[in-house]
């Protein structure tokens, strides 16, 4: 699926839905260059489902622009 991931609307989202996995610095760092990458690829995001297995496509897809 192409489209752009909304970095700082999905990253609240998992600090709001999946308390403690992005309570250090160098986790929320990870997470957030996993989706500048993604979003590198021009825009291809299926990089975000396979990393991120735990979030449904459904709820990946309420963030993309």
């Amino acid at each position: 699926m192409f489209g752009y991931i909304d970095k700082t609307a999905f990253l609240a989202w998992i600090k709001e839905n999946f308390k403690g996995v992005l309570s250090t610095h160098f986790d929320y760092e990870l997470a957030e260059g996993i989706i500048d990458y993604a979003n590198s690829l021009e825009g291809n995001v299926d990089l975000i489902y396979e990393i991120f297995p735990e979030i449904t496509r459904e709820e990946i897809e309420k963030f993309i622009i």
